[in-house]
């Protein structure tokens, strides 16, 4: 028993010997062990003591027998415990090698993620200065572009000068355009007047005291040049030939032609008026107040004891009609057809030498005697307090309630070719002038 309990003893300390030997630092699992668990230094510390231990134990069973199953026991449960905490220091190595693979896989995969992510961050990085320089070529190209723009713009402005340069010569050479064309209508208005007055019967120059062609003006081309109109609110038209600024127009409303008084006619017992007329009034449905008067000499004064001829183409009384004044007598017997908007000549004579005084007042359209317009109360002579003349309206003075005081019953519509004559115009001259 002496010698078998040291012997059993040895036996167990050199089996814990062996098992703390076991943990080996040049082993992996060792020096992960040792990172985290210390005791295995003590181990390893503690081993040289244990088999000097043993040595002296066996050297003292060979000198005297000594009861050590106390301290064996104390031994062996220091063993347990030691073999315990090795045990679990085992179990806590197992799991921090798992865990330290677990890591090492994540970690593994976080660096297989963190390069993927830079080879990404390097490719960004590669299209970013792709880009940039896309973006530095494209800058220039742009400032190129505005260079030609502003170049561009540059020649703009100077052909917009240009143009704005060559509209006011436009401008000018228009005005001038509109200058030659009125001295054209007035040269040719003159030439027709000339070759009309070369044409026509050399016998209606003789007494004629004032013509009014209207060729641009109001002037009196008789040949008198004394009896030149002064137009109020009329304007020029085309004629009856389309000739433009050939004839007058007049609104109704307070349009007309100023003239001298025509002393020609006064005390005068024959005289002879013509006009061509385009009246817009439409028969039998403008009231009384559509009359209207193409001439009128007469005193816008004295009134009854006036002198006054006229001619009134108009609607009195439902009916259609051309009238005369002459003195202080009115003259309607026959209505006369007015044509609407189309241009007709009407020729008034009179003659105060006629025996017959209801044939003294005569009247032509479009050169063909029309009818006698007198009555028993035509004088034999035009009178002479006229003060005033005019073309388009009427002059009166204490006239009857409405009418007007001095002038009024504007004409509506165009005339032309206004003639006067202090003489009695043939039917050959009459029908001339109604065709011509």
């Amino acid at each position: 028993m002496k010698k078998i309990l040291p012997m059993r003893l040895i036996s167990l300390l050199k089996t814990s010997c062996n098992n703390a030997a076991s943990f080996d630092e040049n082993d992996i699992c060792g020096k992960e062990f040792a990172k985290f668990n210390p005791n295995i230094n003590f181990m390893k510390f503690l081993k040289p003591f244990i088999i000097i231990f043993s040595l002296v134990l066996t050297f003292s069973s060979c000198q005297k027998e000594t009861n050590y199953l106390p301290a064996i026991n104390s031994l062996q449960s220091d063993i347990t415990a030691l073999q315990k905490r090795s045990d679990s220091l085992s179990t806590a190595l197992t799991k921090t090698n798992n865990t330290v693979l677990n890591l090492s896989a994540e970690i593994l995969t976080l660096t297989n993620t963190q390069n993927n992510q830079q080879q990404n961050i390097d490719s960004i990085k590669t299209k970013i200065a792709t880009i940039l320089t896309s973006l530095s070529t494209l800058s220039t190209q742009v400032q190129q572009e505005n260079t030609k723009i502003s170049n561009l713009t540059g020649q703009l402005t100077q052909t917009n000068a240009n143009i704005s340069a060559i509209n006011g010569q436009i401008t000018q050479i228009s005005l001038q355009i509109q200058q030659l064309n009125s001295q054209y209508s007035n040269l040719l208005a003159q030439l027709t007047t000339v070759l009309n007055q070369l044409s026509i019967p050399s016998s209606l120059a003789s007494g004629l005291i004032a013509y009014f062609p209207f060729n641009g003006n109001a002037n009196d081309m008789s040949g008198n040049n004394n009896n030149n109109g002064t137009v109020s609110g009329a304007s020029l038209t085309t004629d009856r030939f389309g000739n433009l600024n050939s004839a007058y127009s007049f609104d109704g409303v307070s349009n007309y032609i100023e003239l001298p008084v025509l002393v020609s006619l006064e005390n005068s017992s024959k005289m002879t008026f013509s006009t061509w007329v385009n009246t817009n009034y439409t028969y039998p449905t403008d009231p009384i107040t559509k009359t209207s008067y193409v001439f009128s000499q007469w005193s816008s004064t004295i009134g009854a004891a006036g002198v006054n001829i006229g001619v009134n183409i108009g609607v009195w009384s439902t009916k259609a009609y051309t009238t005369a004044f002459i003195s202080d007598t009115q003259i309607v017997t026959n209505p006369l057809p007015i044509p609407t908007n189309t241009w007709a000549n009407y020729t008034i004579v009179y003659d105060g030498t006629q025996s017959n005084v209801t044939q003294r007042l005569a009247v032509y359209v479009n050169g063909v005697f029309s009818s006698y317009v007198g009555n028993n109360n035509v004088p034999s002579t035009i009178g002479s307090l006229a003060n005033r003349t005019v073309i388009g309206a009427l002059i009166g003075a204490n006239l009857a309630v409405g009418y007007p005081k001095t002038i009024g019953y504007y004409f509506s519509g165009k005339l032309d070719d206004i003639r006067i004559y202090n003489r009695v115009l043939t039917s050959s001259e009459i029908q001339y002038i109604g065709t011509h």
